[in-house]
């Protein structure tokens, strides 16, 4: 499993992946310090609301640089409309589960890091591909 994981992360799909990906982490992980250091009680909330929108992240990244270059222009718009959709299947899901399993979970930390997440992988997205031209 391990050396699928290597193998993977040098081709180009796995490249873009932890390129987008690494730029959630980056930003997530800045706004957990932030709120451990500023408020009481948030930065938890924040770290969980992270994962759960790098782990919808992960799979609508993947979902989208895993298909085919040579698609067909509806193949690709199909491709992109499935990845957001599981994205936010999975969001929900996971939200619903964080929201009932766990005591004491603050909204406003847990969206700041879910939000924040989000809108770091799209800030990466678009980044890696004005890198690429």
């Amino acid at each position: 499993m391990a050396a699928a994981c290597k193998a993977q992360a040098k081709t180009p799909v796995g490249k873009t992946l932890w390129r987008i990906l690494g730029v959630a982490v980056i930003a997530v992980g800045g706004v957990v310090v932030l709120l451990a250091l500023l408020t009481e009680g948030q930065a938890r909330s924040a770290l969980l609301g992270g994962i759960v929108g790098l782990l919808a992240n992960v799979y609508a990244v993947w979902r989208v640089y895993a298909s085919l270059a040579d698609a067909s222009a509806e193949r690709t718009l199909l491709n992109l409309y499935r990845a957001e959709f599981g994205k936010l299947v999975i969001i929900g899901a996971l939200c619903a589960l964080a929201f009932a399993l766990i005591k004491d979970l603050a909204i406003a930390g847990f969206l700041t890091g879910l939000v924040t997440a989000l809108l770091a992988a799209t800030l990466g997205a678009i980044t890696e591909k004005s890198s690429d031209t």
